[in-house]
């Protein structure tokens, strides 16, 4: 209020709205003030790719992940050779993992391993690599669907819905598959949660149980 709506001042309305959305869950609120910002002001390219990219971000907390789909594609489309716009694609792919349309995903994702953007192009060469390893493993991809679910819930920072979906995991017919995976990322969110020692203790089993896989290093 005091210093007005701008450019300058967007970084500051995001962090509100992220507030909103993903720590009070008050995602209507969240939208309401995003969609006014998109509508009542005038934003450069860039400015405008920020604000759809947290609000599908927040469609995604909100469960509407379509709608999510839409504005992250808006903002590929308008900043196509921009870092922007290659953090659109790679939303949208994860988005596409987390719906278990691992196909696609990975098709989207093995166009972003050559970003010029090393971040997303690290992000998408490792997630690229871990749905081909599990497509190829586990045809019927039971233990891959319930692990894209952990991770969605994850993002969403329903940590007690991901780790029941990373037990399923561990538990589907197809276990072992990606069983350092589930242990890896249970010790992401206990790492998060600030119980460090149970992290570590799941990073031992790890280094003690699969010493030749890709997470060891």
């Amino acid at each position: 209020e005091e210093v007005g709506v701008s450019s300058e001042t967007l970084n500051l309305l995001l962090t509100h709205a992220t507030l909103k959305g993903f720590y009070l869950k008050e995602y209507d609120v969240a939208i309401e003030k995003l969609n006014d910002l998109l509508d009542n002001y005038n934003w450069r390219k860039k400015d405008i790719a920020q604000i759809k990219l947290l609000l599908g971000d927040v469609y995604v907390l909100a469960d509407d992940l379509w709608e999510a789909t839409l504005l992250y594609s808006q903002v590929e489309k308008l900043l196509k050779d921009d870092v922007l716009g290659q953090e659109a694609k790679f939303r949208n792919a994860k988005l596409f993992y987390y719906l278990g349309e691992f196909n696609w995903a990975y098709t989207k994702l093995d166009i972003l391993k050559t970003s010029t953007n090393n971040l997303i192009a690290n992000d998408a060469m490792r997630l690229s690599l871990f749905i081909k390893d599990n497509m190829t493993e586990d045809t019927v991809l039971t233990s891959l669907k319930y692990f894209a679910m952990a991770e969605l819930a994850e993002f969403r920072k329903d940590y007690k819905m991901s780790f029941e979906y990373l037990d399923s995991a561990s538990n589907s017919t197809f276990y072992g598959i990606v069983e350092d995976d589930v242990l890896y990322k249970k010790s992401q969110i206990y790492y998060t949660l600030n119980n460090f020692s149970k992290a570590d203790s799941l990073l031992q089993i790890i280094i003690e149980r699969y010493p030749y896989e890709l997470l060891i290093d």
